[in-house]
């Protein structure tokens, strides 16, 4: 993952975020495929 001591820690996050947001979606949608 990210060094704690990074300088850029914050702006790695925030490049990092949207594929999280991306991944949970596809997790979301999966479980509920699976509920049906």
């Amino acid at each position: 993952m990210i060094p704690p001591n990074n300088k850029n820690n914050n702006n790695s996050i925030l490049a990092i975020m949207p594929k999280l947001v991306k991944w949970n979606k596809f997790r979301i949608k999966c479980w509920f495929i699976e509920m049906d």
